[in-house]
């Protein structure tokens, strides 16, 4: 029985790690809109062949922690960030003129999921600041840096501070490794 799961999880590895190969090339995945977010709709800049350096750059994704982070009766699942779209009908990457990222929290008690928006976030190739004030727990930072293994799996490739302020009182999280994962 266990033997059999074993290879049941070893083929669904082996399945995704060779989906990825074929998608890591020149082409993009689309990407999907999980949890029904809402996105506005934002003025885009379609890359140029100057800008092809930043699609060494690409960090829109999921980035899961690899610790619990609880705050009361919530915990942070996740963080998302979202730079750029894919253009079906064009069939490019469009950079987005102003960047959105979002984090997810769990009610512990409900289990209701909610994404909430961080504003203005601050991403670069090396480093990450987002801030969402709009939180139940309080205002939610997380900054850090990003790894050399940007997109790799099962690997940390962010490292931040994460805190909570609440009624001007700071708690500090600590410094917490994260994971990515592409989602839909």
């Amino acid at each position: 029985m266990v033997i059999k799961k074993l290879r049941v999880l070893l083929f669904g590895v082996l399945l995704c790690v060779l989906l990825l190969l074929i998608f890591r090339g020149k082409e993009y995945i689309l990407k999907g809109q999980s949890n029904k977010m809402e996105h506005k709709i934002q003025k885009v800049d379609l890359i140029t062949s100057k800008q092809d350096e930043q699609l060494d750059f690409d960090p829109d994704g999921y980035y899961i922690p690899s610790a619990d982070l609880i705050i009361g009766d919530y915990q942070i699942d996740h963080f998302y960030l979202e730079t750029s779209i894919y253009d079906i009908k064009t069939s490019t990457l469009k950079k987005l003129e102003k960047p959105n990222a979002y984090i997810g929290l769990t009610n512990s008690i409900t289990k209701r999921f909610e994404l909430y928006s961080c504003p203005n976030p601050q991403i670069s190739k090396s480093k990450l600041f987002i801030k969402s004030e709009s939180t139940p727990i309080g205002i939610i930072t997380i900054e850090g840096d990003f790894s050399d293994n940007i997109k790799s799996y099962f690997v940390t490739v962010f490292t931040g501070v994460v805190s909570v302020e609440e009624e001007g009182r700071v708690q500090n999280l600590g410094k917490c490794d994260f994971t990515y994962s592409e989602g839909d």
